[in-house]
């Protein structure tokens, strides 16, 4: 015998495909237990006209619905197997039969299927999971190749398991409201000695608007928490939990963040409760080291923090804390006022999104050279703050330099020294307008970079500049420095020396 068991909440329009694949299962010997959970809808009249036709079916009503499974009930799971289907899920009619077979064939303590999504909006399917063929595995084998297998046993549903082995774990935790089914799995697989993954796809997944929850509940993230350390402490425990696994673990709290973070976005939460929920999840360690990561899956979570970010927050102090941990590389250019413009250029969100400052500095760059909003927004501002920790550009405060030589400037920023130099004097070759900065610069990336032919060159430049600008002391002394230096005559200097002449001290 099986026990089936099934828990119903407001689904009146889905339950009975539910029922009627369980009641035309090949398999027949089975005991079907219906739990009404609350509902406010023709559910219970539904699951009561069943219970009336078929004995096979054991219905418990309740008057208040609440989360989780009615475990109280576990103690009516009678037989050598059992099995959860969720209410406005079904099966394949060979299910039970398929699935029985396969653990007694194999001598497995669960069996699982694949599954096929069905969407609800326009009726189509798709395979959410199918192997190629099936797999068996003891405990240890599965530890050791879980990345590859996980979304299998990730739910309590889409498998069949000996009741022995059930009843090894009457109860568990209810007060997490994600990555329960994992948790639950993971905690009956360390009991088992094999486990089965079959290469059928026998359970449809119904998805529909229900599936999308407008309720967020406030310990969600500390879900997360526990569902990353239950894998954790299942690997640890196979001693398998080597830097590839803990790489792809990351990756997989970094999704859970995002579906995390998507059902806050859709909460009927005020804009100040998304904000202080945000602080908690970014602020985490755990968080914290995920975004640390380069990959794809990382920019997506990003992506989705950014905008409950920017959508709700209204305080600079927020933004700032937040920020500093999305995005510690580009936090300092991002301001309150600034959001309007990042969510008008999809090329500094991607910067943002990347946390990549300097992607991100290329293109405030590019708009102060074309003069893009540059009215509207302080892009200097943004620019300078990206700056700061850069020696050389700290100071920089001449937005016409900024304006008239990005390149230079993204150069020097990249710690191009040897490139910047170049194009630095090949401006002042060509005889175009400088200035003060533009050749304090200079000369302290040839001191930088020990090129004492371009210092010396540029010294001279400066004294040439100092005289055009009539500040005779500077370009005297500038002249004297040459001269000591060992920088013999030639007729630049001899130029500068008759102009000073001509004017005395």
């Amino acid at each position: 015998m099986v026990t089936i068991y099934t828990q119903a909440y407001n689904v009146e329009k889905y339950v009975s495909v539910c029922i009627e694949s369980v009641l035309n299962q090949t398999f027949p010997d089975f005991k079907y237990i219906l739990i009404d959970n609350g509902s406010t809808d023709g559910t219970r009249k539904i699951l009561q006209n069943y219970a009336d036709i078929d004995k096979r079916i054991k219905l418990i009503c309740y008057d208040e619905n609440t989360s989780g499974l009615r475990i109280t009930h576990f103690s009516e799971f009678t037989g050598e197997y059992c099995s959860i289907l969720d209410s406005d899920d079904w099966w394949e009619p060979n299910f039970l039969e398929r699935m029985i077979s396969f653990l007694d064939d194999n001598n497995l303590s669960i069996a699982i299927t694949g599954v096929i999504n069905y969407f609800d909006t326009d009726g189509t399917s798709r395979v959410l999971r199918k192997l190629e063929e099936p797999v068996i595995m003891s405990q240890r084998q599965f530890a050791q190749q879980y990345q590859y297998y996980w979304t299998f046993p990730s739910t309590i549903w889409g498998n069949v398991i000996k009741m022995d082995l059930y009843r090894l774990l009457p109860s568990f935790d209810n007060k997490y409201t994600y990555g329960v089914d994992t948790m639950i799995m993971l905690r009956y697989i360390e009991q088992c000695d094999y486990i089965g993954i079959d290469n059928t796809t026998l359970y449809h997944y119904r998805i529909h608007s229900k599936n999308v929850s407008y309720n967020y509940d406030l310990n969600r993230f500390n879900s997360n928490i526990a569902y990353y350390n239950s894998i954790s402490n299942f690997l640890k425990k196979h001693n398998t939990l080597d830097t590839k696994k803990q790489e792809w673990l990351i990756l997989v709290h970094a999704n859970s963040i995002r579906m995390t973070v998507e059902t806050l976005s859709n909460s009927n939460l005020k804009p100040a409760e998304k904000i202080n929920e945000l602080k908690k999840i970014t602020k985490h360690p755990l968080t914290v080291d995920a975004l640390r990561f380069r990959h794809p899956d990382i920019y997506h979570t990003r992506d989705t923090l950014l905008s409950v970010l920017f959508k709700n927050i209204d305080k600079s102090e927020n933004l700032d804390e937040i920020l500093n941990s999305l995005t510690p590389k580009c936090a300092p250019a991002i301001k309150l006022e600034c959001i309007s413009l990042i969510l008008m250029k999809p090329q500094l969100a991607n910067a943002l999104i990347a946390d990549d400052p300097d992607a991100l500095l290329s293109v405030l760059l590019d708009m102060i050279g074309k003069n893009e909003l540059t009215k509207k927004y302080d892009l200097f501002s943004m620019v300078r703050s990206l700056s700061s920790d850069k020696l050389l550009l700290k100071n920089c405060d001449d937005n016409k330099f900024i304006r008239r030589y990005a390149s230079i400037y993204l150069a020097i920023w990249r710690e191009q020294y040897n490139s910047s130099l170049n194009m630095m004097t090949d401006v002042l070759q060509k005889g175009e307008k400088i200035d003060e900065t533009f050749l304090q610069l200079y000369l302290n990336i040839t001191a930088l970079t020990n090129s004492t032919d371009k210092f010396l060159y540029g010294k001279l430049c400066s004294a040439g500049y100092h005289l055009y600008c009539k500040k005779y002391d500077e370009c005297r002394t500038e002249i004297n420095d040459l001269y000591e230096m060992g920088v013999e005559d030639n007729d630049e200097i001899i130029r500068i020396r008759r102009e000073l002449e001509k004017v005395g001290k």
